[in-house]
């Protein structure tokens, strides 16, 4: 898997369920930051999130997906904001 910012990824599906056209799925996100993402810097840091995707399916596929992710914790995390 590729990704714009980060390398050594890793990605995972930690659950998935559904109701007829819909799906949502919970992830973790783990990767270092080491090319410019969204502006922002290279860090060099390594990152793990946790988030989730709502998908509405048409014949089997994809039409429709939205992702979120605690953007607070990313911040934190590439050390952009202090930790609490």
């Amino acid at each position: 898997m590729r990704h714009p910012g980060f390398a050594n990824i890793e990605f995972s599906i930690n659950d998935i369920f559904g109701q007829a056209d819909k799906l949502v799925t919970w992830r973790t996100f783990k990767g270092n930051h080491m090319r410019e993402f969204f502006g922002i810097v290279p860090t060099g840091r390594r990152i793990v999130l946790e988030g989730a995707t709502l998908m509405r399916m048409n014949d089997c596929k994809i039409a429709e997906e939205r992702d979120f992710f605690d953007n607070f914790t990313f911040m934190q995390q590439l050390r952009l904001i202090a930790e609490a």
